[in-house]
């Protein structure tokens, strides 16, 4: 009886320390479980951390870059107006100075004497300077091109020095200007003319197309510039 007793106490005791040896190891496991998935979890949350902070330098890097896009496209629009503006000046001043051939909308005045009257120079200057005060940008006689620097001066023969070249009647004056312009000259030089058609044979017409050569030769009028 005594040893049935202790068999029994002591299989009861071998269940009960497998029971909590198996509790102990599922304890254990579970444990280290719970450690693995909270080290996954923080690894995870510093990866996420550090991409962020990825995402935020690219961000503002894609910022910087797009700044320095637009600021070329700005300066780039800013070159070729600037380039614009040169080159359109540019071509004023050369068409101011003589130095181009210019074609345009404008009149052309022919003048000839009838009895071998003289035509003087200050005469032509009349003329020159009423084609300025209604803006010719461009004005000629006998294909020679009238700048700042042209000088007119009546010599023997009846012969009229332009620019260092010597010409004679008929005068033929060429002007390109704004078409606005040109009914308005036309009536000031038909009025200017009428005293003086007695003596000269004056022809005034209106041109679609006048090409005004340039001056034929810079150093006549350049020679003492430099």
């Amino acid at each position: 009886m005594n040893v049935i007793r202790v068999f029994t106490i002591t299989l009861i005791c071998l269940l009960i320390g497998t029971m909590m040896s198996w509790q102990y190891k599922s304890i254990d496991n579970n444990n280290r479980l719970v450690s693995s998935q909270t080290t996954s979890i923080l690894t995870l949350q510093e990866e996420l951390i550090e991409q962020q902070r990825i995402n935020e330098e690219l961000e503002e890097r894609l910022k910087e870059i797009n700044k320095e896009i637009n600021d070329y496209a700005y300066a780039k629009d800013d070159m070729e107006k600037i380039d614009k503006t040169i080159k359109k000046e540019m071509r004023e001043a050369q068409i101011l100075a003589g130095l181009v051939d210019v074609k345009g909308k404008g009149v052309e005045i022919v003048i000839d004497s009838i009895y071998g009257f003289k035509f003087y120079e200050y005469d032509l200057l009349n003329i020159i300077n009423q084609l300025r005060s209604w803006e010719a940008q461009a004005i000629s006689v006998n294909g020679e091109r009238i700048t700042a620097l042209t000088e007119f001066e009546l010599v023997e023969g009846n012969r009229c020095k332009i620019n260092g070249n010597y010409y004679t009647m008929p005068y033929v004056i060429k002007a390109i200007l704004p078409s606005e312009n040109i009914d308005y000259l036309v009536f000031m030089l038909e009025d200017m003319f009428e005293l003086i058609t007695r003596y000269y044979d004056i022809d005034i017409q209106v041109k679609e197309e006048i090409l005004i050569p340039k001056i034929k030769s810079e150093g006549a009028l350049l020679k003492y510039v430099y």
